[in-house]
């Protein structure tokens, strides 16, 4: 008795046949013999929902470009190295960084690890990242190097001829990131294996609604014969009924008697009392649950408005990608920087501006509002892809109404117009005081400082009743002071 025989109770000529049957079904996206739907990492980006959780996720991250910074005392400035333009720009000689960010990113999420082997000089600095397939890496082991304990990881790669072979790389010259860990942390789980039966679930109602309208939605329908049948007869019309009326989900039973064959398929729910649509939608929910998406970004808009889709967005960013960007991060910093630039302060760090860019209105506004306190207008240039205008737009510009009384009357005072005037209108007074005449000479000063009427008419009897610079009792009407 053979092995196979032992385990499925079969010759082993008809368990490997069955076996091949399912690894051919789980290839081709095909229910298996026993009408179960099979899920493997294949088949499950077929399943629409999952698809768009992935490209939403991985798209986001590629999209946003990688910046390199270098801590300074006061702050810190953009750094200048060539990684920056292999991170954003040309990833390798035959590759752009959006493609492999994506695809390692993909890889993460869907099988739980991506990879990509980065290249070197002979001065070991970093001219490339490959990406791989998860399935290459067999394995990871912790093992004694030069007297330290060092990551080894061990790739199956695939030479010219087509031949494979095993190659060892130390864990500083793979880029490895991962999502949630096993208990040794160094492998991410697979989603796929953990949430098998959620992604059945959601493949089995589509299957279901496929099979339904490809029937043209016929009622279930009973047939009785009232004739002897071989086995040979029963067996070819089971077949014929399969593929004429029920499809790929064989949910028909039979009963065969000496004088009948009768055809029952099982009783069947409508669409309504099953709860197709509603079954399709909880599908939608456990996805958004294993991504940690929402559903608005799964196409789902039936709870959601365009308030809670702007505060949505906010929390994707904060709790689905905030997460990923430091695993990244953290891989960049300590494998694709160099001691000596890690020993500066230089690190990267994800610019998530291209992620929340908002709408023109909300965008200028908030320009606005760093134009009055941090921003230049350079630099609100240069966020818009728009040319400096020169040294002039290098100057902070402050709101007034953010300084001291002092400072306030200080620069009113510092106006080469108000100084003058006053200075003409004292000499002037001091020969003859005439109130019509101190009106007239007084309008440039109102004007600049946009006096009101009763302003107007204190700065003149003030000025009228004592014998006081016009700048004085102006300083002291106007600003208390």
């Amino acid at each position: 008795m053979g092995l196979l025989k032992k385990l499925f109770g079969k010759s082993d000529s008809d368990a490997l046949a069955d076996y091949q049957k399912q690894a051919m079904a789980g290839m081709l996206g095909l229910p298996s013999s026993d009408g179960k739907i099979v899920v493997n990492h294949q088949t499950a980006l077929g399943f629409s929902p999952w698809w768009a959780g992935l490209n939403i996720i991985s798209n986001s991250i590629a999209s946003m470009p990688i910046k390199l910074y270098e801590r300074t005392e006061d702050g810190r400035n953009e750094a200048s190295s060539n990684l920056s333009h292999i991170l954003n720009r040309q990833i390798n000689s035959f590759q752009n960084s959006f493609d492999v960010r994506k695809y390692v990113q993909m890889s993460a999420s869907h099988t739980g690890n991506g990879y990509a082997i980065i290249e070197r000089s002979n001065d070991l600095e970093v001219t490339g990242l490959i990406p791989i397939k998860p399935e290459q890496v067999l394995e990871a082991t912790v093992e004694t190097y030069k007297g330290y304990k060092v990551l080894v990881y061990t790739i199956r790669i695939e030479t010219k001829g087509k031949e494979k072979k095993k190659v060892k790389y130390l864990g500083d010259d793979i880029l490895h990131v991962k999502g949630l860990s096993d208990d040794t942390g160094i492998f991410g789980l697979d989603p796929i294996e953990l949430f098998r039966g959620e992604i059945a679930l959601g493949k089995s109602a589509s299957q279901y609604a496929e099979d339904f309208f490809a029937s043209g939605g016929l009622p279930l329908a009973k047939a009785e014969f009232i004739k002897h049948i071989s086995n040979e007869d029963l067996a070819h019309m089971r077949r014929q009924i399969n593929e004429d009326y029920v499809g790929k989900t064989k949910i028909a039973t039979y009963r065969k008697s000496d004088m009948e064959l009768t055809y029952f398929p099982n009783a069947r729910q409508s669409n309504k009392d099953s709860e197709l649509v509603a079954v399709k939608g909880l599908s939608v929910l456990e996805v958004c649950r294993i991504l940690n998406l929402k559903p608005h970004q799964l196409a789902d808009l039936t709870k959601s408005s365009y308030a809670s889709i702007e505060a949505q967005g906010l929390e994707f960013l904060q709790y689905c990608l905030l997460p990923i960007m430091k695993s990244w991060e953290a891989e960049i910093n300590n494998k694709l920087l160099t001691f000596e630039e890690r020993q500066r302060g230089v690190y990267a760090e994800f610019l998530t501006a291209s992620l929340l860019r908002a709408d023109t209105e909300s965008r200028y506004r908030s320009y606005q509002i760093g134009l009055n306190n941090f921003l230049t207008i350079n630099e609100v240039r240069k966020l818009e892809n728009l040319p400096s205008i020169g040294p002039a737009g290098d100057e902070i510009r402050v709101k007034l109404n953010t300084a001291t009384p002092d400072q306030i009357a200080e620069e009113s005072y510092s106006s080469p117009l108000l100084v003058d005037t006053c200075d003409r209108i004292d000499r002037r007074m001091a020969k003859s005081k005439e109130k019509d005449s101190l009106i007239e000479l007084l309008k440039p000063i109102v004007a600049e400082l946009k006096m009101s009427e009763d302003q107007q008419a204190r700065v003149i009897d003030g000025y009228m009743a004592f014998s006081r610079p016009l700048k004085d009792v102006i300083r002291e009407v106007m600003y208390g002071l």
